[in-house]
């Protein structure tokens, strides 16, 4: 295995398992002073260490004899400093401020082979920083070099003693006087160090023990000729991790001279010259491997020179911080042999993209070499494609654990290739995303990054700013002081525009966002370049700090990005509007097409209501919240604006309005009931017909859609496990086969569900668009899924409640083609064709009657909100298909129509969706320390995987939901109140749960909860409006409780069973339990005679319940 290894990119899991092949006492060093002294012993004159001062004549390198005396040597010198003759007796700590050169590591050895624990601090701190940090850590001494003295001297209080650097011989003595209580352990401190403060703003002490700096390193065998290394970053960050690294294995490494001479390209090249040339006369090692963090690798390779040195090295290796692709992308493909190295504080060298660089280009892709989870592993994310990186119980080395099986959670997010196994790309970490108002996530240094790169000519630097509002913006810092704001937003906004396209809806930039910083030689703070890190990493809190005053007036003065069109008149309001929303999204849109099928989004409609509102409108002419959604079109949305600015919106009284929406749902239904199914040419079944023959029972081949969402991925589960079931085709959204299946493969592990097995073709998963008729599909597989499917399960649908019915016409769409593909399917009868719909589709039907488990012919049945409605209408669809078969009239479909009722998580794991609204209410408990009183309120919630294993079963129509009534909420906080995990919290009226929840959720800037977690990041925020006007008290002092749709697919909202839509009842007052209904309104009396898993159903246990709140405390509202 040790021919496979190198000391530059081995990792602390590659290096574990290479100790396992070889014997104890060669698997690693004990301690630093243990490596530094057994290789004088083993090496002698080897070259170990070197500065590259280029300024300086015959300055050579360092052997790893004179490193261990020069460092004995200096505890005399150090003693006299500190005005004693005796070593520490126990561990004192003192701090270490002074450039990266051989004065810092005569120093710290010194110092520690006198017992002393030495605090290395990074010169950027300032004094205030670092004095601070000297405190925190009980450290009464810092040693500063003379560059540093007199401006710390001045800051300098009582409680610390500010010693200089002293000067050091290079000239080892023959009879030194060892003076030492250095002996340390692999568990005892090595010395300290401290985070940047890139997301706090306040730097921490880090504890660095023997065993994480050279404990867990291997020993690899010095090869016959050992390769240097040559490092630009200091010793004070990653420098030593670089040293102790070479020396490990007895080669030597290089620095660049910090404070000799400045960091640019010309002066990276004459030290790595001084170095290579300086190394061959001492008869050293050659320099081919070149260390560095990205800002270094950005800078060189903006020039030819740079380029050509870095080709020279057999490894380039860069860290510390993402290294933007395009500046990657251009090395690689100057043949650069470019190694991404990855490791963190907690757990040390974790990743590489070590790999055959000859055919492999990937450099961003880091490789998994270990395969084994308890030592590291990928787990899924809820929500998205991306996975978290865990370092298992059996990781060599984790300083911190978060995980009750000693593992650590890093919080970094990767997303996998699409073809290469085991390698994964840095995309962002979980807690340095910027949370919106909606509590969506993403994170802004992939962006910024992105923006830098591709305007380096333009802007100098870039900060995206947006917690806590309701859209993101940008910060752009002009490169020439000639540019106005104005053309620093015009010139960068082209490559903004390109950026958009590939970036997540929460990420997009709008224009009207956007704020240019012309740089100007004043003392406005608000103009002064961003902070950065040693490492070049953005200090973003600092710099939210500071910018503030801009970033606030992206939000409070939207007027200011607007021009008034007060001269537009009625008739030229469209063109006008076209025309705002397009520049203002960045994007051509259709005067005619519905506005959510174009794209608009939320956060879209949350800027072009503003937009609109500032453009077109007075300040006393308003525009209702959800008016985009509601209008659909641009050409409505003209034609009410013209109303408002005539006094007439509103007019139409609230008949005619019902009424539109009654003859909306009647004409969709006309329209894709009138579609017919095209079986091959002229209405025939194609010649590929499986001729099965009849009677004989064939395994089936299901279709299924919605295999992402929470229900869908348990029936792909159960489905899965039926030796009644020969294959699963999985419809889902993606760019290729292997995107469809990744999504997938993260719903099913995301879950807790095992079904996958790679090694078996039971599930297929293919990239499709429901929307065309042969759904997206390749020929070959379109073909295959029409000749083999005997089942359609139809799980998949948009959850979006202030969406109207026009904006599911593409929904619908989907179930027209898909009763298609189940009529023109090739067996010897059509495919059965299971809808899932949702009790909203008939939730206000009238009467107080049951809701049976029939097919309702009024379309005022459905609740009045798009979802609902398109389910009712999609309802209509199934129960209207016909099929024509070759020589026989037209007949009924074998279509089922499932309405699902309130779910809830995995009656066994208690795994529910971090998204919906009773997990998320539940989990207000730990910033309100309250919940709701809700006395009318039963859990008549259906464990999921118990809803999927029922959607199996059939019948023409019937519903999956919780038939009982019980437990109450009432009984359920009383389980929840006295369970042994999560938080303690009092049950309160729903009102004053309510000035809890926007007190903690408005205050979320200013205040942490005891996690360190901002309030105003919790995900509850987006259901605040909802929550408010749900439970709001009416003057009478009631609530108005209104009626919503299940949250089981709608997944953001309250459920509410009852039909009674105008019917108040006493929110919080004292309501005899007698008045809450044993069992749902909703009549299961058609499922129960089919499904033995509905005939089996039960209230919700104690255990279940608190399974689930378990599965809220971990999840839900928690750090990622």
């Amino acid at each position: 295995m040790a021919h496979d290894l190198n000391y530059f990119t081995c990792t602390l899991g590659q290096a574990a398992q290479y100790k396992q092949t070889v014997p104890e006492n060669e698997q690693a060093f004990d301690t630093v002073l243990d490596l530094v002294d057994q290789q004088a012993e083993a090496l002698v004159d080897r070259p170990a260490l070197g500065f590259a001062d280029y300024t300086q004549e015959n300055e050579k390198p360092l052997s790893f004899s004179q490193l261990r005396d020069l460092s004995i040597q200096a505890t005399e010198v150090l003693l006299d400093c500190l005005k004693t003759r005796e070593p520490a007796t126990s561990s004192e700590t003192i701090g270490l401020i002074c450039a990266s050169g051989l004065d810092f590591v005569l120093t710290w050895l010194g110092l520690m082979r006198l017992g002393y624990t030495v605090f290395l601090l990074a010169l950027v701190l300032g004094h205030y920083h670092s004095l601070r940090l000297c405190s925190d850590a009980d450290s009464s001494i810092i040693f500063i070099d003379d560059y540093h003295y007199d401006s710390f001297k001045e800051a300098q209080d009582d409680t610390l003693s500010l010693l200089k650097v002293p000067s050091f011989s290079q000239q080892a003595k023959p009879d030194y006087q060892i003076i030492s209580n250095g002996l340390k352990k692999q568990a005892d401190t090595a010395y300290l160090r401290h985070t940047s403060g890139t997301s706090s703003g306040l730097p921490k002490p880090i504890v660095q023990s023997q065993l994480g700096a050279v404990g867990v390193l291997a020993r690899l065998p010095m090869t016959e000729n050992p390769i240097a290394t040559f490092s630009t970053t200091p010793l004070y960050h990653g420098g030593l991790a670089d040293c102790f690294r070479s020396w490990s294995c007895g080669a030597s490494i290089w620095f660049f001279p910090e404070g000799k001479a400045p960091i640019t390209c010309a002066n990276i090249l004459k030290a790595v010259r001084f170095a290579r040339d300086n190394s061959s006369s001492s008869g050293g090692d050659d320099v081919r491997y070149f260390s560095s963090v990205p800002y270094v690798l950005q800078m060189l390779s903006e020039e030819e020179d740079g380029i050509r040195m870095l080709k020279t090295m057999d490894l380039v290796g860069v860290g510390g911080a993402a290294l933007p692709t395009v500046i990657g992308d251009r090395l690689v493909d100057h043949d650069v042999r470019l190694v991404s190295r990855m490791g963190s504080t907690e757990c040390g060298f974790l990743l590489s993209s070590d790999r055959d660089y000859d055919e492999d280009k990937e450099w961003q892709y880091l490789r998994c070499a270990v395969d084994d989870p308890e030592i590291l592993a990928f787990e899924p994310q809820a929500g998205s494609d991306l996975c978290e990186l865990v370092a298992g119980p059996k990781w060599p080395l984790r300083n911190k654990t978060n995980r009750e099986d000693g593992s650590f959670a890093t919080s970094d997010l990767f997303e996998r290739h699409k073809s290469i196994p085991n390698a994964w790309k840095y995309h962002s970490r979980s807690d340095a995303q910027i949370t919106l108002a909606n509590g969506k996530k993403f994170d802004p240094a992939p962006l910024e990054d992105a923006m830098r790169a591709s305007l380096g000519k333009v802007l100098q630097d870039v900060l995206v700013f947006g917690a806590g509002r309701e859209y993101p913006g940008a910060i752009l810092f002009g490169r020439s002081a000639s540019d106005t704001e104005e053309a620093i937003l015009n010139k960068a906004w082209p490559a903004i525009e390109e950026l958009n396209k590939s970036s997540s809806s929460q990420a997009r930039l709008s224009r009207a966002a956007l704020v240019g910083v012309v740089p100007q030689d004043t003392g406005d703070e608000a103009k002064k370049p961003l902070e950065k890190s040693s490492k070049g990493t953005l200090l973003r809190k600092q710099a939210e700090e500071r910018y503030g005053k801009l970033i606030e007036s992206v939000y409070s003065s939207p007027n200011s990005s607007c021009t008034r069109r007060d001269d537009v008149t009625d008739e030229e309001i469209p063109n006008a509007l076209l025309e705002e929303c397009s520049s203002l999204l960045g994007r051509n849109l259709d005067m005619d097409e519905d506005l959510f099928q174009q794209g608009v989004d939320s956060i879209a409609c949350i800027q072009l209501r503003r937009m609109i509102a500032s453009t077109f409108l007075s300040k006393k002419q308003s525009l209702p919240f959800n008016i985009i959604y509601d209008c659909g079109s641009i050409k409505a949305l003209a034609a009410h604006i013209a109303k408002i600015r005539k006094g007439q919106a509103g007019v139409k009284d609230e008949e005619d309005n019902r009424q539109e929406e009654l003859d909306e749902m009647r004409e969709l239904v006309r329209k894709y009931s009138n579609a017919s199914p095209k079986i091959g040419e002229g209405g025939s079944v194609p010649d590929t017909v499986r001729n099965d023959q009849k009677g004989e029972s064939q395994p089936d081949t299901i279709v299924l859609t919605g295999a992402t969402g929470l229900l869908g991925a348990h029936i792909l589960d159960v489905l899965a496990t039926k030796s009644s079931v020969r294959r699963i085709y999985c419809l889902a959204r993606g760019r290729d086969k292997h995107a469809a299946r990744e999504r997938v493969r993260k719903a099913l592990a995301l879950r807790g569900l095992n079904s996958w097995d790679p090694e078996e073709e039971i599930i297929v998963c293919l990239p499709a668009d429901l929307t065309k008729p042969d759904l997206g599909l390749e020929e070959d597989d379109w073909s295959r899924i029409r000749r083999e499917t005997s089942i359609v399960i139809h799980a998949a649908w948009t959850v979006n409640f202030s969406l109207r019915l026009r904006s599911f016409d593409s929904q619908i769409a989907g179930v027209r083609n898909l009763l298609d593909l189940a009529a023109c399917t090739s067996g010897p009868s059509p495919a059965r064709f299971y809808f899932v719909s949702s009790t909203a589709a008939v939730g206000a039907m009238r009467g107080t009657g049951v809701i049976c488990e029939e097919q309702s012919s009024d379309p005022a049945d459905a609740t009045r909100i798009g979802y609902a409605q398109s389910k009712w209408v999609a309802e209509q669809v199934c129960a209207g298909s016909t099929i024509a078969r070759p020589g026989s009239a037209k007949t009924p479909s074998h279509n089922t129509i499932i309405r699902i009722g309130q779910l809830c998580g995995s009656s066994s794991s208690g795994v529910w969706n971090a998204s919906e609204a009773y997990p998320l209410m539940l989990s207000t408990a730990n910033i309100t320390g309250a919940l709701p009183r809700l006395p009318e309120q039963g859990l008549n919630w259906l464990p999921v995987d118990q809803a999927a294993a029922a959607v199996t079963d059939g019948c023409p129509v019937y519903h999956v939901l919780q038939p009982h009534m019980r437990p109450t909420w009432a009984e359920m906080l009383e389980w929840l109140s006295k369970a042994e995990t999560g938080p303690r919290f009092s049950v309160v009226p729903s009102e004053e749960w309510l000035l809890k929840l926007q007190e903690a959720l408005g205050t979320a800037g200013e205040t942490e909860d005891s996690g360190g977690q901002s309030q105003k990041q919790h995900p509850s925020a987006s259901l605040l409006s909802f929550w408010q006007d749900r439970y709001r008290p009416t003057t009478s002092g009631e609530n108005d409780k209104k009626v919503s749709v299940d949250e089981t697919a709608a997944g953001s909202y309250l459920n509410n069973d009852s039909s009674e839509d105008t019917t108040k009842r006493g929110g919080d007052q004292d309501i005899g339990q007698g008045e809450l209904p044993e069992m749902s309104r909703f009549s299961v009396r058609k499922a129960q005679q089919v499904s033995k898993t509905m005939a089996a159903v039960k209230s919700l246990t104690k255990s279940q319940v608190l399974a689930m709140w378990r599965w809220i405390c971990e999840h839900v509202g928690t750090r990622d």
